[in-house]
């Protein structure tokens, strides 16, 4: 991973990314901050609260998205995505000013889905020290590139006692890919859950919707 900043990031990104990554220091011509990784680069602008302000009412932000947007290669390498990053707060500023509310949002969504840039928001150094240490890690492992999946969780428990029933329903539930459905189902069946413990796996897989794979999966839990 070769970690590319712009010499005019020197006295705020570059000592932040340098206190745990190598850098290197050059004038770019679009950007703040360049990672190459795997033959493809990533594009970072960084802006502070009121330089975005200004940009804004300059129209250089506008100018500065486009170059981006239309950006196709960076040192050689594809550009496969680009970042606006947002470094501060607007907390120094009139937030009752309905004005100054519909220029952000307004820009915002116009940077979002117009130019199709993606923004960050770093309050502070520990935030943007996160945000590159992160970023920096998931281009390298092509992390970003990964396909959504499903991903199991596991209901609340109500702040009201539930039945023995239920009770029992909630704690079979949470047996990673059962759920309640299911594991009304292994109660119906087996009525306990020292029951279901003691169950071998071809009980188990014989119990409605449960099948061979959950039933393994069960069984190596509960033994």
């Amino acid at each position: 991973m070769r970690v590319l900043i712009d010499w005019r990031e020197k006295d705020r990104v570059a000592s932040i990314i340098k206190s745990f990554h190598p850098i290197e220091m050059r004038q770019l011509k679009l950007g703040d901050v360049v990672l190459i990784s795997n033959e493809e680069a990533c594009l970072i602008e960084r802006k502070t609260p009121s330089d975005f302000l200004q940009s804004i009412k300059t129209n250089r932000l506008w100018d500065q998205l486009l170059r981006m947007m239309k950006s196709e290669q960076m040192f050689g390498f594809p550009t496969k995505r680009k970042l606006l990053v947002v470094d501060g707060t607007f907390s120094g500023y009139e937030w009752n000013d309905a004005k100054l509310w519909r220029s952000l949002m307004g820009a915002f969504q116009e940077i979002i889905w117009v130019y199709q840039i993606p923004m960050i928001f770093a309050e502070n150094d520990s935030a943007l020290e996160a945000f590159f240490k992160i970023l920096i890690d998931r281009e390298e492992k092509q992390k970003n590139e990964s396909v959504p999946k499903a991903r199991w969780y596991r209901k609340p428990l109500s702040k009201e006692l539930l039945p023995v029933r239920d009770r029992k329903q909630y704690i079979v539930s949470s047996i990673p890919f059962i759920g309640e459905k299911l594991a009304s189902n292994l109660l119906e069946r087996f009525e306990t859950i020292r029951a279901i413990a003691n169950a071998s796996q071809n009980e188990l897989e014989e119990v409605d919707g449960i099948g061979k794979k959950r039933a393994d999966l069960i069984y190596q839990i509960l033994h």
